[in-house]
């Protein structure tokens, strides 16, 4: 059975659980309808991310790799934990969560999400564990797993509140030839209400930095969030100076805003 087989077949055990129906393609009312806005979600997470992240979840992010060699420390990894759940909802505790021990409702009404999206609070996460990098899509692990996990809030969030909106997951090196050769594709991720910028390297030239600045200000301008996963340790870089170096100015723009939430997994 093929994922979207899988992925309709739960739509509809939800559709005749909450809506008494026995399709979700039935409902007649689907905005805002939760066996609907179910399908909506995971094919939004299903199409944006690698294959293998649409059903991820907070307790699979495990701080170990592959061969289950401890890339985090326990101590890290809940306060990484912590630091998700603090971006998405208020007055949620890790361990209860964790427990299930909170109703969907509950959570949607504790969400901020949407407030943060309003307010365009970016996030970065941040490391230089090699192993913590999604290596040709099959890491579903490391720093790309905790920008899905708030990604997936965030579409959560956008779907039940509303019929139009964009959100978008590329790699760096991927945007930068978008950038540079298909001007014409740059509004898709530039218009985002969400965007993830995945293995985002301070190794790229600096022509091609500067063809990004624009890119990011502009996002910064509009009040988009933007979440950046960077491979490089920024915890101790304070100057402005060095980080428009590294990445240039409109990454170090983001990174620098008193608002942006960081996430650093050392």
């Amino acid at each position: 059975m093929s994922d979207y087989s899988k992925l309709e077949n739960k739509a509809n055990n939800i559709a005749k659980q909450r809506c008494n129906i026995d399709s979700y393609r039935d409902c007649v009312n689907p905005n805002g309808c939760s066996c609907y806005g179910f399908v909506r979600m995971q094919y939004i997470l299903y199409n944006e991310f690698p294959k293998g992240f649409a059903n991820k979840k907070l307790d699979d992010l495990s701080g170990r790799n592959e061969k289950g060699k401890e890339l985090l420390s326990p101590k890290t990894l809940k306060r990484t934990k912590e630091q998700i759940i603090k971006y998405c909802w208020k007055d949620i505790d890790l361990d209860s969560y964790l427990a299930k021990m909170y109703e969907e409702k509950e959570l949607y009404e504790k969400s901020i999400i949407e407030k943060r999206r309003k307010l365009g609070h970016h996030v970065v996460i941040y490391s230089e564990l090699e192993d913590l990098y999604n290596k040709d899509f099959k890491n579903q692990r490391g720093s790309t797993l905790v920008a899905f996990l708030i990604f997936r809030e965030a579409v959560n969030s956008l779907v039940s509140k509303s019929s139009r909106f964009s959100c978008k997951y590329i790699r760096y090196a991927d945007l930068l030839g978008i950038l540079e050769e298909r001007a014409d594709e740059r509004h898709i991720y530039e218009e985002a209400d969400w965007l993830v910028v995945d293995n985002v390297d301070d190794k790229q030239s600096y022509y091609k930095r500067n063809c990004a600045d624009s890119f990011f200000a502009k996002r910064c301008r509009l009040g988009l969030p933007t979440i950046l996963v960077i491979k490089k340790n920024i915890e101790n870089i304070e100057s402005r100076f060095e980080l428009d170096k590294m990445f240039g100015s409109g990454i170090s723009e983001i990174i620098s805003d008193s608002n942006t939430f960081k996430i650093g997994l050392y």
